[in-house]
């Protein structure tokens, strides 16, 4: 009979499923054993301090916390001494079966587990009857005897004092490490069932101590906290275990509240850290297989040679006629069945009885699963090409090794990016968010962005175009950067990204500049090519036409300038397609809009605005002028001012000096064909101004 199976009916259940959850949560510490006497702490928030003393034919039982009556034997019955209870007998601490009437000595064992947690303090030797009669706390009691002590030393200098108290923290710290100081081995064990479940390498450590006998003492757990190293002797092992505690504990057992509260000794390694941790663990020749039934194989050695490969066969059975698929690690003329290793784990690490071998798995390890679970997997004769073709659709594949009646060229080709554009129904679609699909050009087949075919099979050639992923990758960082927010729920519809319309242009500008091509509902979005301008003269007024061409594509001169007074950055050509207008052209021929009468597909301008056209078309590479404005363009050119005129002899009639004047500006404006208004005070003599312009004029006519 065990200690709790004799005592279980002096404690109320609920008391005892309180002490078991304790155990569960590992916040019992058992911190000193005698044949007489069992000291632990218990973890509760703050520490409640538990004995069991013991005679042969009696045990007493005691516990420092609040608020628990005694019985009138003298004993505690709380949930503290239960877990107490619970971890003497987990512990082995009791020498031989207990029974009515009689306790056995408790064991004094010489290996006792290696716990680092907050429970390092050991209590101070007490008799058990005075802590069983006193009170008060064995802290309480400590500090009257120091402070007894204090009153009767002599006082020391302040200088004394604080060399006095380094020397009792140096001393505090010898003393900790000579109480630990038992050589230690620590062991890193790898359990294959549970690595396999997660989908991690998951390692338990363990350590074992050295007897009084020179023997060593059996495995047991290794339990660890952060920044609680100074106990492991090794330095490479205090690296290793530093880099464990920093991962994430194995507690899917536990609930989160309990888990955070415990000292770990199993790790759920991630695979970077794997291939960090694993070539340094191994080289200590500690490291090993842990079994279902918890006993170790030999160690384990890390593959120093070049990663292994993950490959994929097709291998034709003429005996059942049946083509199978078979995986296996390859590396050079070495080749392993990828049922042979004990353990394989995503990232690329697979393990057998002797070995950690490191392999690339080319982002396929979905394969593994299926490979490893059944080697079943067959198709019948005749159907082998149909295998391979959809063998190349998938997302992802090991290295292919086809027999050369199946064999394509792999052909790798470098994709061009594709934008089509969709615009919204309605009129006003420059208000909306435009909608778009991705699409990759590879040697004129077209694969949509989204697609996870490995390869396109072009079967007729007997080839298959293998997708460029780095270029892909690259081609959706040049899309999102250029301000299009890429759409990763495809159930809402089949659209790739989305962009408000008043951004589309200048991210089509940058995206083509990029190499891309961009089309809008399946037609080309274009570039301008070109722009000539053309003047042609009327009676007294000048026509600005322009040839706007966007590779084949055109759009009036007065819709492009429209479109420029809107703000947009875009515009529909003849031919439906749709034109991206440079961001300069805003600035470059905007005001044009604003001076000009649009008439048809061209510009109006005044004779007056010569001077204004010719200034904001002089910059620009082609432009075609007639013969009339090019002579109207040079007397502007060549004009120094208006000059006074002098009535013809043939008036009847003398003009005043300022008369003289005006009359040289009708006939400035005459000359030049401006239109203007004589305009004056009443009585100035306007009229006879008018009259001496028309005489001048009849007599040149």
């Amino acid at each position: 009979m065990t200690l709790s199976e004799l005592l279980e009916s002096k404690f109320r259940g609920d008391i005892r499923f309180r002490g078991a959850a304790y155990i569960q949560a590992e916040r019992v510490s058992v911190i000193r054993v005698t044949a007489e006497h069992l000291f632990a702490v218990v973890r509760d928030g703050v520490e409640f301090q538990t004995q069991l003393s013991r005679d042969e034919a009696a045990i007493r039982m005691t516990c420092n916390c609040v608020g628990t009556s005694a019985n009138p034997s003298g004993n505690l019955y709380c949930k503290h001494l239960w877990a107490t209870i619970l971890s003497a007998d987990a512990g082995s601490y009791v020498s031989g079966a207990t029974k009515p009437g009689y306790y056995p000595p408790f064991v004094v064992g010489d290996d006792e587990p290696l716990n680092f947690g907050s429970d390092s303090d050991l209590w101070e030797e007490v008799e058990a009857d005075a802590f069983a009669a006193s009170g008060r706390s064995t802290k309480t009691r400590t500090a009257e005897r120091e402070s007894v002590r204090a009153e009767a030393a002599p006082r020391l200098k302040e200088w004394e004092t604080r060399l006095s108290d380094l020397r009792k923290e140096m001393q505090g710290e010898e003393s900790s490490t000579s109480a630990a100081g038992r050589e230690r081995q620590v062991f890193y064990e790898i359990d294959a069932k549970a690595s396999n479940e997660a989908g991690l390498i998951v390692i338990q450590t363990s350590q074992r101590q050295r007897r009084a006998n020179g023997e060593w003492g059996k495995l047991k757990p290794l339990k660890l906290r952060p920044g609680k190293f100074d106990e492991i002797d090794d330095d490479e092992d205090r690296r290793i275990l530093a880099h464990l505690v920093g991962g994430t504990p194995d507690r899917a057992a536990l609930s989160a509240q309990v888990a955070d509260n415990l000292a770990a000794f199993r790790y759920r390694v991630p695979h970077d850290l794997c291939h960090l941790l694993l070539p340094a663990i191994c080289a200590t020749g500690r490291i090993r297989l842990l079994g279902d039934d918890e006993r170790v194989t030999e160690t384990l050695s890390w593959d120093e040679g070049e990663p292994w490969e993950l490959c994929l066969a097709v291998e034709f059975q003429p005996e059942q006629q049946v083509w199978k698929l078979r995986g296996t690690l390859r590396r050079g003329d070495e080749k392993m069945a990828l049922r042979d290793p004990v353990l394989v784990v995503p990232g690329g690490l697979a393990i057998t009885d002797t070995q950690v071998r490191p392999f690339q798995d080319f982002d396929a390890y979905p394969w593994v699963t299926l490979l490893r679970r059944s080697d079943d997997f067959q198709v019948a004769a005749g159907e082998e090409h149909a295998l391979v073709d959809r063998l190349l659709d998938m997302p992802a594949l090991p290295k292919l090794e086809l027999p050369a009646e199946l064999r394509l060229e792999e052909i790798v080709v470098t994709p061009r990016p594709i934008l089509v554009v969709h615009a919204p129904a309605r009129s006003r679609w420059h208000q909306d968010r435009l909608k778009a699909e991705i699409q990759f050009d590879y040697d004129g087949t077209s694969v949509r962005g989204t697609s996870s075919q490995w390869a396109i099979v072009q079967r007729q050639a007997n080839r298959c175009l293998v997708r460029d992923r780095a270029a892909e990758a690259l081609a959706w960082s040049q899309l999102q950067d250029g301000g299009f927010r890429r759409l990763l729920d495809q159930r809402r519809g089949q659209h790739d990204a989305e962009i408000a319309a008043r951004d589309l242009a200048p991210a089509v500008r940058r995206l083509i500049a990029e190499g891309w091509q961009v089309r809008a509902d399946g037609k080309q979005v274009r570039q301008p090519v070109d722009l000539k301008f053309q003047i042609k003269s009327n009676i007294d007024w000048f026509e600005l036409h322009a040839d706007v061409d966007f590779g084949g594509a055109r759009v009036t001169f007065p819709e492009l300038l429209a479109a420029l007074a809107r703000g947009d950055g875009t515009i529909v050509l003849d031919d439906g397609s749709l034109g991206i207008l440079p961001e300069e052209w805003m600035e470059r021929y905007g005001l044009l809009a604003g001076l000009g009468i649009a008439e048809g597909d061209h510009l109006r301008f005044t004779n007056v605005q010569v001077g204004i056209l010719d200034a904001l078309l002089s910059t620009q590479p082609s432009v075609d002028y007639d013969a009339r404005f090019l002579e109207v363009r040079d007397r502007l050119a060549a004009f120094d001012g208006i000059k006074t005129e002098t009535e013809p002899a043939s008036f009847h009639g003398e003009l005043r000096p300022y008369q003289r004047e005006g009359l040289g500006w009708l006939r400035f404006l005459e000359e030049f064909q401006f239109g203007g208004c004589l305009a004056d005070d009443m009585g100035l003599g306007k009229t006879i101004q008018m009259l001496a312009f028309l005489e001048g004029r009849r007599k040149r006519n």
